[in-house]
């Protein structure tokens, strides 16, 4: 199927020709119709390890960014730019202000450190835990890790339109809208979450419920990020050259792994280059 795709697209296959001919055999015999040509794109609807096994030549050799420098490289469009928000963490020493959620999120992340041994064991095994988390659950936690990063960090009323961010970052100058997808809404972020983040900054300019400038970026948040050949980070791009908006993106992964931090060190932490960052955020370079 995903040759055919490139057939539509109007591609040279007649290298692979043969190996077409011989999976359109196949299934036929399965008594599967290839005739008219199947119309999808497998690179929405096919799991990313086996796209990247059928095109391999096509996979990611960027080098790791530095982790001793706990650098977020955010690509922000690919094929253009590469121009990269860097953000990093250092502990504060103040004490975050805890309540019940954030008590038991600490004590499930340090359970995981504890039983596993390394940070990064401990998060994929967050992250394995909450991967069918809806909606009711997956908000709620997300806001929940936010704070205990040290942010104030809230759910948006269910239902109550005039609440378009799914959750607010409040601060007295920066305040952050985030777009939240659960697990069951959609595994990695798509374009629709990065348009309803432009759309949480519109609204949030517009109508000044929280002290915000133009800079300060919008948040969509969701289980994985998107894949490296996503459309989501040209978009990324595109919106700041267009509207001047920065869009972040941050994956479950990211904020266990920054929760994990705070957790450790018994502290808030600091984000620089948080504020203003624009483009994907690597879980890895949170880690030690």
């Amino acid at each position: 199927s995903a040759h055919v795709m490139l057939a539509r697209a109007g591609f040279d296959l007649s290298s692979a020709r043969e190996r077409m001919d011989a999976d359109r055999a196949t299934l036929n015999g399965l008594g599967v119709a290839t005739d008219p040509d199947p119309l999808f794109s497998p690179f929405q609807q096919i799991a990313r390890s086996e796209v990247n096994a059928a095109f391999p030549h096509l996979g990611d050799h960027t080098p790791a960014a530095t982790v001793q420098t706990r650098q977020v490289a955010a690509a922000t469009n690919p094929g253009r730019t590469h121009a990269k928000a860097k953000v990093f963490f250092t502990a504060t020493g103040q004490l975050a202000v805890k309540d019940a959620e954030i008590t038991a999120l600490e004590k499930e992340l340090m359970a995981d450190f504890a039983a596993r041994g390394s940070a990064a064991t401990a998060v994929e095994a967050f992250a394995a835990r909450h991967a069918r988390d809806n909606q009711d659950a997956f908000y709620p936690l997300v806001a929940a890790l936010f704070r205990m990063i040290g942010f104030e960090c809230r759910t948006s009323r269910r239902g109550v339109n005039y609440d378009r961010a799914d959750a607010m970052i409040v601060d007295e100058v920066n305040s952050i809208p985030i777009e939240i997808k659960s697990p069951g809404e959609e595994t990695e972020l798509s374009v629709k979450a990065i348009r309803q983040a432009v759309e949480n900054k519109v609204i949030l300019l517009s109508r000044r419920q929280f002290a915000t400038t133009l800079p300060a970026t919008t948040l969509a948040v969701g289980f994985n990020p998107p894949n490296e050949r996503s459309e989501v980070r040209e978009l990324i791009g595109d919106v700041h050259r267009a509207y001047g908006f920065n869009v972040g993106v941050l994956d479950i992964r990211s904020l266990a792994a920054l929760a994990l931090a705070a957790a450790r060190t018994g502290s808030r932490l600091e984000l620089k280059g948080f504020t203003n960052m624009r483009g994907v955020a690597d879980a890895a370079d949170f880690l030690p």
